[in-house]
């Protein structure tokens, strides 16, 4: 039996393609593991949902390749009883953060745009998460790629994303990282390259945290640079307009290829998102409604934001 030390250790050779490799010949063996979070576990019954219910089982899976790593973990490809899989192997620094995830798998289920986790065990004490296997690329990637999002096609995709997070909210829970490389879609070209989006997934729920916790220990502040909002950047408690925030520079990245807060030093970057204005320049040539829409969402103050996600959905759904 090899241990997830070892799984770490075999891609972090010299060679950095993997889907050449041949599948490990032997299974990581889980057993699964709920973790328990008390403030979390309160606010289930406000959607009708009961961590009891979550069953232990056991399973074995066999690690295909490196999918990507990201801060908060590696994750890899693998498959159980024919079926693939994302099993993600936790950084040193995230293992904590990391343990959440199994609770956000009761809490996603059944949503069609919340990433769906399957199951979650530990190895020799080394936590791990395993996710459906998603289809398609993130928001990041498209920009990379040089797409440009009509209005139609980032109106859907925030308005996606804003119903799932309404959904994480009414439990009691704020995201905090949203940004383009955690929007995955599955898309669909026509002949002329217009594109239709079949599905979008919110991914990566490693910083979630409970509104009621939501104050970092020792003055750390977590978060993405540049998609932060600003009470976060002082640590501050966090509720669902915080997620507001971010999803609006999202939504502003998407109309425009730009996120004017983002500066070389992550303390310009804090600076920015604490007290620059959106330049009127950059939102000028969007039609008025939508920069309406989206002066309010990134609103220094919250209470100026608006107060929750159904709120931004209702107003975008108003535009033509």
């Amino acid at each position: 039996m090899i241990t997830t030390n070892q799984i770490t250790g075999f891609y972090q050779g010299k060679t950095r393609d993997y889907r050449g490799q041949r599948p490990q010949s032997n299974p990581i063996r889980l057993t699964s593991t709920t973790f328990n979070t008390d403030a979390l576990i309160n606010n289930l019954p406000r959607i009708g949902l009961d961590i009891r219910n979550v069953s232990s089982s056991t399973a074995s899976y066999t690690i295909y390749n490196s999918i990507g790593e990201g801060g908060m973990g590696r994750v890899h490809r693998a498959i159980s009883e024919g079926k693939l899989y994302a099993l993600k192997v936790p950084l040193p620094e995230s293992k904590k953060e990391q343990k959440k995830e199994g609770i956000m798998g009761i809490i996603t289920a059944g949503h069609p745009n919340l990433l769906r986790v399957v199951d979650m065990g530990q190895q020799d004490g080394e936590p791990f998460v395993v996710s459906e296997l998603l289809e398609g690329q993130d928001i990041r990637q498209l920009m990379t790629d040089g797409y440009k999002f009509s209005l139609p096609i980032a109106r859907k995709i925030i308005v996606e994303v804003a119903g799932a997070l309404q959904h994480l909210h009414d439990v009691g829970v704020v995201h905090r990282d949203i940004k383009p490389e955690n929007i995955v879609v599955e898309i669909e070209k026509n002949a002329v390259g217009e594109i239709k989006l079949k599905r979008l997934t919110l991914i990566d729920f490693g910083l979630v945290v409970v509104m009621t916790e939501s104050k970092n220990e020792k003055g750390i502040v977590r978060g993405t640079k540049g998609y932060m909002s600003p009470e976060q950047t002082y640590n501050d408690p966090l509720d669902e307009r915080s997620d507001i925030f971010a999803l609006g520079i999202v939504l502003l990245e998407l109309m425009t290829g730009i996120n004017p807060f983002i500066k070389k030093s992550h303390i310009e970057t804090l600076i920015n998102i604490r007290e620059k204005e959106v330049p009127p320049e950059l939102v000028a040539p969007l039609p008025q409604p939508l920069q309406k829409i989206i002066l309010k969402m990134l609103a220094k103050n919250k209470e100026d934001r608006y107060q929750d996600c159904n709120q931004v959905i209702a107003d975008l759904e108003k535009i033509a």
